[in-house]
């Protein structure tokens, strides 16, 4: 067993079996071999054809915990599996998406390297039918996750840019110190849980977190899933979702008088408000023009320059 240890940690909640199985499998596909995974289940157990139990009967149970849940909500289901564990990393993963197998050991390259990293993420393919102007349609897939030209980010501003375009669950790796830092997930939440803590985290020390170049997984797309009207808890026992409290233009003109700090900096901050405009309207589909800059495989940066718009801060 190698070092860097991975607590792998799925919540469960009327799973569909195959979708379970599929998760797992890319688990136990990992190059990098020092994980347990931790499943909370919150499905009743008289639900027979969603039991995880039956669903992974073919898998070394050595390397599974199946745990009911003790409470409600993902954010409950969550800390009560990362509870269980003790590995030095937690990563987590959902029950319908799936992990390339070196996923983990592209992770220990960047720990090795900085082992005072408390935050890592890396993108995913994410399946998406689009229509052309003909009424044509064809699929494709975006980058989830990802935060164009992130280098270039203030330490500062890095909450704020995971604000606006939330990272994809499935490719977070926190280091257990910050976990137990920021008293995990929030339990009233059941929407917005995962940006919740990521910028907890970040805030912890905004030096400390990466974003890595890879693309590490796909997302699962399917009707059951609970972004998409899906069985889950919801609002059940005063479970809220997390919204916004600003628009965007009056959260970054607050983000900027609060931070700015020399005159010369004008081409950063038209940089950062063009980058996060451009990666929340993808994000939220206000705009397929902005979300043909991720298709094209553009940067932000790129796609101002092509327009004339804009010229890049490293010029």
């Amino acid at each position: 067993m190698t070092a860097f240890g991975f607590d792998v940690i799925i919540p469960t909640y009327y799973t569909k079996p195959q979708h379970i199985q599929n998760a797992v499998q890319s688990v136990f596909n990992q190059s990098h071999d020092n994980w347990h995974i931790y499943i909370s289940d919150g499905t009743p157990v008289e639900e027979e054809e969603r039991s995880i139990e039956n669903a992974l009967k073919d898998f070394d149970n050595s390397r599974i915990t199946i745990l009911r849940q003790e409470g409600k909500g993902i954010s409950n289901a969550r800390n009560q599996a990362t509870k269980a564990g003790s590995k030095e990393y937690i990563a987590l993963l959902d029950s319908d998406d799936l992990w390339y197998d070196n996923k983990l050991e592209l992770y220990v390259e960047e720990l090795k390297k900085n082992p005072q990293l408390n935050f890592i993420w890396g993108k995913v393919k994410v399946p998406i039918k689009l229509k052309t102007a003909k009424g044509n349609l064809f699929e494709s897939h975006w980058d989830g996750g990802n935060h164009a030209e992130w280098w270039i980010t203030r330490p500062e501003h890095r909450a704020f840019r995971v604000l606006w375009n939330p990272l994809m669950t499935s490719t977070h790796v926190y280091s257990r110190r910050a976990w137990e830092a920021t008293n995990g997930w929030d339990e009233q939440m059941t929407l917005g849980e995962d940006t919740d803590l990521n910028i907890r985290i970040i805030e912890i020390d905004p030096a400390q977190c990466l974003q890595i170049t890879e693309t590490v997984g796909e997302y699962g797309v399917h009707p059951e899933q609970t972004t998409k009207g899906g069985a889950s808890h919801k609002e059940e026992s005063g479970i809220k979702p997390m919204y916004r409290t600003q628009s965007f233009i009056d959260a970054f003109t607050q983000l900027k008088q609060k931070t700015e700090q020399d005159k010369d900096s004008q081409v950063y901050w038209q940089w950062l408000y063009n980058v996060v405009e451009a990666e929340r309207m993808a994000y939220e589909g206000e705009g397929n023009d902005t979300k043909s800059i991720f298709h094209q495989g553009k940067t932000v940066t790129q796609h101002y320059a092509d327009e004339g718009r804009f010229r890049s801060v490293n010029e």
